[in-house]
């Protein structure tokens, strides 16, 4: 008996021992967890505070991109809304010795017509202070050669395109995605970059301008990925290829004389590809980033819509549309074109500020020859007597309409609604608008009764 209590003392004791072991290893596990979720929080945590400096840095830097555009004209004689400034391309090439770190270039010695520019954000000219991303970087910006404010493309209205067509990628061509796709009037106009950390190739020491304040240098392609064309995303790089400091070149096939209003389809597949985001390929079962480029993009969409919100945008389109000068000049001018205004000189449009919005805004404008007793004109809700013309201001886009290429600006249907393209296009109808623009209902169309 003694025997068996013994040992059945020892096997109880043994338990004990091994239960108070799968605790301890229990615990160990437990804190070992824990441990490993806190850091995981903690790292994200990190990230994400990273990441939030880092939009806000871009999102302040929009916000005061779409305000000069919607000022622009405020600070520039009978100029029209809506143009963007050139980035800083540094002292030495800004063209104006006072042109001081941060300040947007002048017209530079190379600069033209329709041409697309990438350099720093001109956080100076702009109002303020030098914005960086989480890795202290200040940040980058692009600009569209149909917004650029110094050499003007010949139209620049809300139907105007964007040159950038950005991109997303897994690290394989296939995956390698346009964001607009055939969508093309919502292509950015304007693109401002978190350039990120450095990666493989690229050299940010110091260059021979004054960049004492966010240091580096102008080189876009140091900043800007991939530092080398890669098939794994379509050979896109972020950077011009060819001219000085990699930060300018033309979309779309345009060069400096080209009409870069009057596109086809096939300059539509020319546009300035950009990738973004994180990008990482394998290579050998190690992984590589070739990107790292956050952005933040504009769209004419967005520049246009604080300016329609203003008094002397609905005063200009009025003061066109009603000009003795330039409604005198339709009158004697016979119907010609899809449109009727192939013939409209705007000339004849009375100051220099109506001269300037009718070039930029005659694509908007309808002509039509009213055959006696054969059509009724509503205007404001009162039918007009005595037209023997009426000229309309299609308003904004719909979103069945679409005003990307030379065709699709010749079809009265991507200007008028239903009931006035059908006015239009027939022998006989009703046309029914407003005298004045209203942006809370900017697709009306505006008609004058001549």
């Amino acid at each position: 008996m003694a025997k068996f209590y013994t040992s059945t003392i020892y096997y109880c004791e043994l338990k004990k021992q091994r239960g108070a072991v799968l605790m301890i290893m229990l615990i160990i596990f437990v804190i070992g967890t824990v441990s490993f979720l806190v850091n995981a929080l903690s790292r994200a945590a990190v990230q994400n505070e990273r990441d939030q400096i880092t939009s806000q840095a871009l999102s302040q830097a929009k916000e005061a991109l779409i305000g000069y555009a919607a000022i622009y004209g405020d600070n520039n004689i009978n100029a029209i809304f809506g143009f963007l400034p050139l980035p800083d391309l540094g002292n030495t090439r800004n063209n104006n010795s006072l042109l001081t770190e941060g300040n947007a270039a002048a017209n530079f010695t190379g600069n033209s017509k329709n041409l697309t520019v990438i350099g720093r954000l001109p956080w100076r000219k702009l109002g303020l202070s030098p914005l960086r991303d989480s890795n202290s970087e200040c940040l980058w910006y692009a600009v569209s050669g149909s917004f650029q404010n110094m050499q003007k493309a010949d139209v620049l209205n809300w139907d105007s395109l964007g040159h950038f067509d950005t991109y997303t990628s897994n690290g394989t061509s296939t995956s390698t995605l346009s964001a607009t796709g055939t969508n093309y009037s919502n292509r950015p106009v304007a693109i401002i970059f978190s350039p990120g950390p450095l990666l493989q190739g690229q050299n940010r020491q110091a260059s021979t301008d004054n960049v004492s304040i966010c240091g580096g240098n102008y080189d876009v392609r140091n900043y800007l990925d991939s530092y080398n064309p890669d098939t794994n995303i379509n050979n896109i790089v972020n950077y011009f290829s060819g001219p000085t400091n990699h930060s300018f070149g033309y979309a779309y096939n345009l060069n400096n004389s080209s009409d870069g209003s009057q596109l086809n389809n096939a300059d539509l597949t020319a546009s300035k590809n950009i990738i973004s985001g994180n990008v990482d390929i394998n290579i050998g079962g190690n992984q590589y980033k070739i990107a790292n480029d956050k952005l933040l993009t504009i769209s004419a969409e967005e520049i246009f819509r604080p300016i329609m919100q203003r008094i002397d945008f609905k005063s200009q389109i009025y003061s066109l549309m009603n000009n003795p000068s330039f409604t005198s000049h339709l009158q004697s001018i016979s119907f010609n074109g899809t449109k009727g205004t192939d013939l409209v000189l705007c000339s004849n449009a009375g100051s220099t500020l109506d001269k300037n919005f009718c070039n930029n805004w005659k694509e908007m404008l309808l002509l039509k020859q009213l055959p006696m007793m054969m059509y009724s004109v509503t205007i404001d809700g009162a039918l007009q007597t005595g037209c023997n013309k009426i000229l309309i201001f299609g308003g904004h886009r719909t979103s069945s309409q679409v005003r990307s290429t030379i065709n699709n600006k010749s079809d009265p249907a991507n200007y008028l609604e239903a009931m006035n393209l059908s006015a239009y296009i027939g022998t006989s109808g009703n046309f029914v608008g407003s005298s004045t623009f209203d942006p809370n209902n900017p697709s009306t169309d505006l008609l004058k009764c001549l």
